[in-house]
């Protein structure tokens, strides 16, 4: 029969021992770690991503002496460029003691040692860079986990991992739709009338397409949009869809450098045939490309489309409060008849480059100087004022 004083011996070895198997027979769980901001539109360096396996602290009684672990990613997102030993379990171990796998897919990273693996630290790094442009989430999943059958501990690993590159903005780097005018008049003898437009993107980085959005509002119903073409051997249209009632997107092929050429050509047709004079808005608008580009901005065009009687002399500037703009003497002028409050004006040549910005703060005409520094051509001005931007475009000639 057991004494109360045996117990007392013993309990305390019991203790010990249970506390022992339990710490034995503990669960890890392998997991990928990103270690790096990854950015696209910057630097090749700022699109690296570095990625590591681990299963949190390894200690010597653990007896963890080899690990084999297979990662599958998407190669249309991401490549591998090599694995990282710095500051990971095997940086210590003859480098003849780790072999690494490569294939379309997947990487594979084997590794043993002759001493138990020891250490707060992660067991390998993968490096690599983000292939494209694009703000979207990108998986690496373990496939495959296997460490000698004598490690001291049940393991589980977390398969899917997923990091998002954050996307550089650079205000410089804009796409902004350009016409060959900002005023269309219909006569009673001239009812078919045309636009010319062009982009100008910067940074041109090659493109193979582009979609415009292309919308007249009428609410008279008095001019259609007859038809839309290219006008430039560098592009062809790859399709015309009707989204509504003179609403259009079109996509666009491209085959060579369209910035700053006239590519696409807006057909109309006014049929308003009373003394009523009717103004119209044409809205061009290049569609952003998903979340796979650089550009910070995308600036529309607004043409003004009138429409009138041989009878009737009105124009525009008695229909509209407007603001416009003229170049002379190597002055740029801005005259304000509507009094609007104008807040700062922007010049910003065809390829989107931002050549001038100036604060005006006024309600009034205003003229100042730009010193003859610039090239002679078409520029896109944009006015902010207290309620809206206007678009306009001016031709400086030296």
């Amino acid at each position: 029969m057991c004494s109360l004083k045996n117990i007392a011996i013993w309990l305390p070895v019991l203790f010990i021992f249970i506390g022992t198997q339990n710490a034995l027979s503990q669960d890890v769980k392998a997991r990928l770690k990103s270690h790096y901001s990854t950015k696209v539109c910057g630097t090749a360096k700022e699109k690296e991503y570095l990625i590591t396996v681990g299963v949190g602290e390894v200690k010597k009684t653990d007896s963890l002496y080899t690990f084999d672990v297979l990662l599958r990613f998407n190669s249309d997102d991401i490549t591998f460029e090599g694995p990282v030993y710095m500051n990971t379990l095997v940086e210590n171990i003859f480098y003849r003691k780790v072999s690494i796998g490569h294939e379309p897919n997947t990487i594979r990273a084997f590794a043993f040692s002759d001493d138990p693996f020891v250490g707060n630290k992660e067991l390998i790094g993968f490096i690599g860079k983000v292939k494209s442009d694009c703000e979207k989430p990108i998986e690496l999943i373990i496939e495959e986990i296997e460490f000698n059958d004598d490690y001291k501990k049940s393991y589980s690993y977390d398969s899917s991992f997923t990091f998002t590159p954050v996307r550089i903005v650079d205000q410089n780097k804009r796409v902004v739709v350009n016409s060959d005018t900002d005023t269309v008049h219909f006569e009673m003898d001239d009812r078919n009338k045309s636009v010319n437009i062009s982009a100008g993107i910067n940074p041109y980085t090659g493109l193979d397409e582009l979609f415009f959005d292309i919308v007249l509002n009428d609410e008279a119903n008095k001019t259609i949009i007859k038809s839309i073409e290219s006008i430039s051997d560098d592009v062809s249209v790859d399709y015309i869809n009707e989204l509504t009632k003179n609403h259009y997107e079109v996509k666009l092929n491209i085959f060579e450098e369209i910035n700053g050429k006239e590519i696409l050509k807006v057909n109309f047709e006014d049929e308003n045939k009373t003394d009523e004079v009717l103004m119209k808005t044409l809205k061009v608008s290049i569609r952003d490309f998903g979340n796979c580009h650089c550009y910070s901005e995308f600036v529309e065009k607004d043409i003004t489309l009138v429409s009138k009687s041989d009878t009737v002399e009105v124009s525009v500037d008695d229909k509209f409060d407007v603001l416009d703009i003229m170049y002379r003497d190597s002055k740029i002028f801005v005259s304000n008849k509507s009094r609007k409050f104008i807040k700062s004006i922007e010049m910003y040549d065809l390829l989107g480059n931002r050549m001038l910005i100036k604060d005006l703060n006024v309600s009034s005409d205003v003229e100042f100087p730009i010193n003859g520094y610039l090239n002679n051509g078409l520029y896109l001005m944009i006015l902010s004022t207290d309620r809206e931007n206007i678009s306009k475009s001016i031709i400086i000639y030296n």
